[in-house]
């Protein structure tokens, strides 16, 4: 039996004086403030591929700066790639937070650009929110869904003033080897090498993976005959990795998206799913998804009254979270056995949270059905 896991706790630690120095001289030579140097600490939740501080400054206040890593140290053409991706992203929510979605404020650098290179890592410097993680009560899922549907709204309402965007985004900001991509190297060669016998650095989840291989198999079967990436759906910008631990509450009043890294082009439906998957596994974590329902429906109520859909869209929920773990699960495990194990905090992921999620959300949103949807989203 696998645990999937729950909310991560927002909690700062303690970082040597060296990082201190080096983030000090950052934030002096590329953006003219002057740290508070005894206030910087790490924000210790976990990530595989960037380091978050918070820091007080002169005459401002708390800022959070965000230290990424590169795909990697020696590939040019992949740096310049990274940098223009993350360059045009946090434009992108710039141009959303003027125009009213809750996302913090980027600063520019010295240079008037989003982020600022130095050495092997990029850095973006942000508003500190002060909020906290989902604790499921049931103001949350409402403020939620009013707030991905007011950020699906303005996004279209800047696609359509700057209908050039659309493509520029798409152009800049590539994913990573999305679901058709990773599901064509899964069946190429990387399911065969998954069953063979091979040395491996964690063999534990390699082993996790061939005793779901069929779970896997039929999660994609479903996905690529659900309709879930046709071009006829309603499609935008999207912040594409909504989730729990990517949103700030205060006083059960959702504040803020973190984490626009990824922002993109896309069917809406893609964020909606990915959220509810998201929602569902902390009622999956107390083995109870009795109450899930009703909190389902809060958020999508709220989500649809700011940006409707159409009704049949919502039928794709499970085939878009579902989409979102299979791609997860197939992008880290090629990285793992193909690119010199890059990013393995990703790894223990796809026991503890991306495997069960699969296996247990149809049962989860079982209740979707056209009824359902026509008697609550009216």
């Amino acid at each position: 039996m696998y645990i999937i896991e729950k909310t991560e706790p927002i909690k700062l630690g303690p970082i040597t004086n060296t990082e201190k120095k080096e983030l000090s001289q950052i934030l002096k030579n590329f953006y003219g403030f002057k740290a508070l140097t005894r206030t910087i600490k790490r924000f210790l939740e976990k990530t595989a591929s960037s380091k978050v501080y918070k820091c007080k400054v002169e005459k401002f206040g708390s800022l959070v700066v965000k230290k990424s890593f590169w795909y990697t140290d020696t590939n040019l053409k992949l740096k310049e790639r990274s940098v223009r991706a993350v360059e045009k992203a946090y434009f992108i929510s710039e141009a959303l937070r003027k125009r009213g979605v809750l996302l913090p404020r980027t600063f520019t650098n010295k240079q008037g650009n989003f982020v600022t290179a130095t050495g092997e890592n990029k850095i973006t410097l942000l508003e500190y929110l002060r909020g906290n993680h989902f604790s499921f009560q049931d103001k949350e899922f409402v403020s939620s869904g009013t707030a991905l549907g007011i950020f699906h709204r303005k996004g279209a309402e800047y696609l359509r003033e700057n209908p050039r965007e659309r493509k520029e985004i798409i152009r800049l900001i590539p994913v990573e080897k999305p679901y058709e991509d990773s599901r064509k190297i899964y069946y190429k060669f990387l399911r065969r090498d998954l069953l063979n016998n091979h040395n491996c650095s964690n063999p534990e989840i390699c082993k996790a993976v061939r005793e779901n291989i069929k779970a896997i198999d039929k999660t994609i079967k479903f996905i690529d005959s659900s309709g879930i990436s046709d071009t006829s759906l309603a499609s935008g910008i999207i912040h594409n990795d909504f989730h729990i631990n990517n949103a700030l509450f205060q006083n059960k009043k959702f504040i803020g998206f973190i984490d626009i890294d990824q922002i993109s082009i896309g069917p809406y439906i893609w964020d909606v799913g990915n959220t509810l998957g998201s929602f569902a596994a902390w009622f999956l974590l107390n083995n109870d998804i009795r109450g899930f329902e009703s909190k389902a429906r809060k958020f999508l109520i709220a989500y649809h009254r700011e940006f409707s859909l159409p009704l049949d869209e919502y039928k794709l929920c499970l085939a878009a979270t579902q989409r979102w773990d299979v791609m997860r699960i197939l992008r880290t495990l090629r990285r793992h056995h193909y690119e010199n194990d890059r990013l393995p905090g990703l790894l223990p992921k796809i026991k503890s949270r991306l495997i069960p999620r699969i296996i247990a959300m149809p049962k989860v949103l079982e209740f979707m059905t056209t009824n359902w949807l026509k008697s609550n989203l009216k």
